[in-house]
């Protein structure tokens, strides 16, 4: 917790609790400096199945943290409408739930320590896959993503 009082948890939860009273298909959780990801978040994450689109990458405005979350929430997996993820410069190195993620359009990752793209191979409806600034430099695993049409591979 920063020293202003700021508690990125309690933050995140009450942005879930009025995406869940709402029903609104985006969730933006960037910037806020989560460091970990408790039971808590997870369970309240899970509920909102309806979502679309998920933020949990850096904001470029004011006070803005990054996210450090070492693995991808769980819950992410229970997410199956969810079609837009954003993890820019999460500081997140374990990918493995995101192949859970079939509906994906739109990801992106640059920023972050992926390097190894295998487990993206089923994503069949990703348009926009973005990689930039990470380790990734064989992408021909994602050979078989007819649908990309937009592969950010710069920096």
């Amino acid at each position: 917790m920063a020293e202003s009082g700021f508690d990125p948890i309690k933050e995140s939860l009450r942005r879930m609790r009025l995406v869940e009273e709402s029903r609104s298909p985006e969730l933006d959780l960037s910037g806020l400096g989560l460091s970990e990801w408790p039971d808590e978040l997870d369970q309240a994450l899970s509920r909102l199945v309806w979502l679309e689109e998920l933020d949990l990458g850096i904001y470029f405005g004011r006070e803005a943290f990054t996210n450090s979350l070492s693995v991808i929430p769980t819950a992410l997996t229970k997410l199956s409408q969810l079609a837009s993820l954003n993890l820019l410069n999460a500081d997140v190195s374990y990918f493995s739930a995101l192949s859970d993620l079939l509906r994906l359009t739109s990801l992106d990752l640059s920023g972050t320590d992926v390097s190894d793209v295998r487990h993206l191979t089923g994503l069949s409806q990703l348009t926009t896959l973005g990689l930039s600034e990470t380790g990734v430099r064989d992408v021909s695993a994602l050979s078989g993503l007819s649908q990309l049409t937009s592969l950010d591979l710069s920096g």
